[in-house]
């Protein structure tokens, strides 16, 4: 498992939350980015996911369609979730993200 860290911006693509989170690999660390920013996408607007400090994905599009992710993956996404909503940036502030983790 690899770190990733996960930067969620608004319309003005000012940082509005940040995330750091294992994947087993790329593929599921831009799925878990991408779910996470979906379930913000009241306040989010796009993101920017980093491995190592290197750039994988930045997308302004928060409203791709996501196959079903595993179990383990939903896990990663509802931890990740949950510090961001206990964190101290703005997407703590995210109806969408409350609701998910409701959900979750």
């Amino acid at each position: 498992m690899t770190w990733y860290r996960l930067f969620l911006r608004d319309n003005s693509r000012r940082i509005v939350g940040r995330s750091d989170f294992h994947a087993d690999n790329e593929e599921s660390g831009r799925a878990v980015a991408a779910r996470i920013a979906q379930d913000c996408s009241d306040i989010c607007a796009g993101y920017d996911l980093l491995h190592n400090g290197r750039p994988v994905i930045s997308s302004n599009d928060t409203s791709i369609i996501l196959a079903n992710l595993s179990e383990r993956l939903q896990d990663i996404v509802i931890r990740t979730e949950i510090a961001l909503r206990d964190s101290a940036w703005t997407i703590k502030e995210s109806r969408r993200l409350l609701a998910a983790i409701k959900e979750g």
